[in-house]
């Protein structure tokens, strides 16, 4: 059987050949942080990173494979002959995967609004990451019953990239290929690379060393140990993998800090502020307004704000210090609000269904369990006063005179018990603690609850 025979009996390759071409041409109407992106990695990623290309390309290789194998490698007689036959099955996903990856190269040269050549790196990690599905999805097909075999690589590679677009780790993203393919300061991370590599590289042996055995093409060996042999290569490609996952986040955020241009500025000079080369004009113009709101929001609120303000999104994951875009500090009470904002956050679903959770229903009392049916109310009440505490801080004129009513409470603590409470408060909805609001009379510490 032809690469063209099995072209034409596989009917799927014009409809996910629409797809993908679909695909890309969203891509194309979809919002992207460009500047914060290299034109290599947006290229890597359009082609390969998308879910949607990782799902299809994968899942047809196994459908081809499930459904064509079997025919297809029994009529080949030598090695050679075996060797062919199992380049043709992977003929039409390595077209597939050859046009979405060009597909996303234009993509990515229409977004920058530049004509370039991928890097030679990043086009070899693409490169291993198209055979890396292709094979091993061939080899997930030949393993499994077809209609095992779609479904399980459809959670295996589609739902691996899935879970890289929808978590921070960067274990899960750096193994997937997909978030963090590049650092977030706009350069290609090596350790990050070399992971994603290492795990596609490990599919593509994988995928091989199954479609040679079922093609009979080592014979002359022990099935056993050349399967054991493999799996050994493999795990040792994914320990490579895990390795660098896990090391790669701390080295992705600091990759480039040392570019950054910083300054110390306001009042003290407490605060560094610090930002890439380029920015260097737009500091000129704005840079007073966010060291004023700075200045102003740790005046009015009497709690001090982390001590590093960067441009540089892994800088300030690094040390602990606020990510900003000078392009969005358009005024000093902007500045104000923004910050604000980030000083409150509220209670998660999760945490409000265990705060209703009693341990002994039988062993409560009345009061015991109403309290403990009160308590998702109060999370709630304590993420409110938190939120309008901050908004008050930094717009006095904001709030209406029922949420004045609301605080008035906690503004007749002295000064210190608000700030203590309110920075208590904020860490208990992170945590899923309630923090009661201590009474003018009893200014005990505030007693602490845990869900």
């Amino acid at each position: 059987m032809s690469t063209a025979e099995l072209w034409s009996k596989s009917r799927a390759s014009l409809v996910l050949t629409i797809i993908l071409i679909c695909t890309e041409v969203l891509a194309l109407l979809v919002p992207v942080e460009v500047e914060n992106t290299t034109r290599e990695g947006m290229s890597v990623a359009s082609s390969f990173g998308l879910v949607f290309c990782g799902l299809i390309i994968s899942s047809y290789s196994a459908w081809v494979a499930s459904n064509f194998a079997s025919e297809h490698l029994a009529k080949a007689n030598s090695a050679v002959q075996r060797i062919g036959a199992m380049i043709r099955l992977a003929a039409p996903s390595l077209i597939i995967g050859f046009g979405a990856y060009c597909l996303g190269w234009f993509t990515v040269m229409y977004r920058v609004r530049q004509v370039f050549i991928p890097d030679p790196k990043m086009f070899a990690l693409a490169v291993v990451m198209l055979l890396g599905l292709i094979f091993g999805g061939l080899g997930i097909g030949l393993l499994l019953h077809r209609w095992i075999a779609l479904p399980v690589s459809i959670v295996l590679f589609g739902g691996l990239q899935l879970a890289a677009t929808l978590q921070k780790s960067p274990m899960i993203s750096n193994m997937a290929g997909l978030a963090r393919c590049c650092s977030t300061d706009s350069t290609p991370n090596p350790q990050v690379l070399l992971s994603v590599g290492m795990c596609y590289l490990g599919w593509f042996v994988a995928g091989v060393l199954t479609l040679c055995l079922k093609a009979g093409v080592l014979r002359s060996f022990s099935t056993i140990a050349t399967a054991t042999c493999g799996a050994l290569v493999v795990a040792g490609l994914w320990s490579i993998a895990a390795v660098n996952g896990f090391n790669a986040g701390q080295r992705q955020a600091i990759d480039l800090t040392a570019n950054l241009k910083c300054v110390a500025a306001g009042a003290e000079r407490q605060h560094n502020y610090c930002f890439w080369p380029q920015e260097a004009e737009q500091w000129e113009a704005l840079g007073e307004n966010l060291v004023r709101g700075v200045q102003q929001l740790e005046d009015a609120s009497g709690i001090s704000l982390p001590r590093v303000f960067t441009t540089s999104k892994g800088y300030a994951a690094a040390t602990g210090g606020e990510y900003v875009r000078l392009s969005e500090q358009g005024s000093v009470e902007s500045v104000l609000w923004d910050l604000a904002m980030r000083q409150i956050s509220e209670p998660t679903d999760q945490c409000l269904d265990s705060l209703k959770m009693i341990a002994d229903p039988s062993g409560s009392t009345e009061a015991e369990i109403v309290d403990q049916m009160q308590r998702p109310q109060r999370m709630l009440d304590q993420a409110q006063l938190v939120h309008l505490w901050w908004a008050s801080t930094a717009d006095e004129g904001y709030l209406l005179p029922e949420e004045k009513q609301t605080l008035a409470q906690l503004w007749e603590l002295p000064k210190h018990e608000q700030l203590a409470w309110v920075q208590q408060a904020r860490e208990g909805v992170e945590t899923c603690r309630v923090i009661d609001l201590p009474t003018v009379k009893d200014p005990s510490r505030p007693k602490e609850i845990t869900g």
